[in-house]
């Protein structure tokens, strides 16, 4: 017997109430249920499906998204190996280095995972943000070593006054 196709998206098997816990609503990772009265391990209508034999997908569409193999990039050479037949999503790159990796993705006009464009303009604003913020922080940084200064020299004057207001006192008696 041959299988057919799967068409759509993969099904998701989360754990049962993961909506009620906020800590799993993080990252509701799938737990066999195993309580004594659970409706999900005893199979019950209208509750959550739980993994089982015939959710797995055709060997031949294992790993590829829209039927077509994925790629990962962490290097701008590394976009040599892509064509029509590769879908590409960026790895763990710095921001600077993911923005080169996208634009040349577009001029390429390369199948990306996401929309380009969207991701290219966050990239954008998430690196103008870090520069002006950086900006911010040197700027305080600058603020405080002149207080420093200034305080320094202000009581060095004092003191030199000080020294000559007593020295004085002294010349007169």
């Amino acid at each position: 017997m041959v299988k057919q196709k799967t068409t759509g998206k993969k099904k998701k098997f989360v754990r049962r109430n993961f909506y009620k816990k906020p800590k799993l609503k993080k990252n509701p990772k799938w737990r066999r249920a195993r309580g004594r009265h659970n409706k999900i391990r005893l199979k019950r209508k209208g509750y959550s499906s739980s993994p089982s034999v015939g959710y797995k997908r055709n060997k031949k569409e294992k790993g590829k998204i829209r039927g077509k193999k994925l790629i990962i990039i962490c290097h701008k050479k590394d976009l040599e190996q892509a064509d029509s037949e590769h879908i590409i999503r960026v790895g763990k790159v710095g921001l600077k280095n993911k923005l080169v990796i996208l634009k040349t993705i577009k001029e390429k006009k390369i199948n990306f995972e996401g929309d380009i464009e969207e991701k290219i303009k966050k990239i954008e604003t998430k690196i103008k943000r870090l520069q002006e913020e950086k900006r911010m922080k040197r700027m305080k940084k600058k603020e405080k070593s002149k207080k420093k200064k200034s305080g320094k020299k202000k009581e060095k004057k004092e003191a030199q006054i000080k020294l000559t207001k007593e020295s004085e006192g002294d010349k007169k008696q």
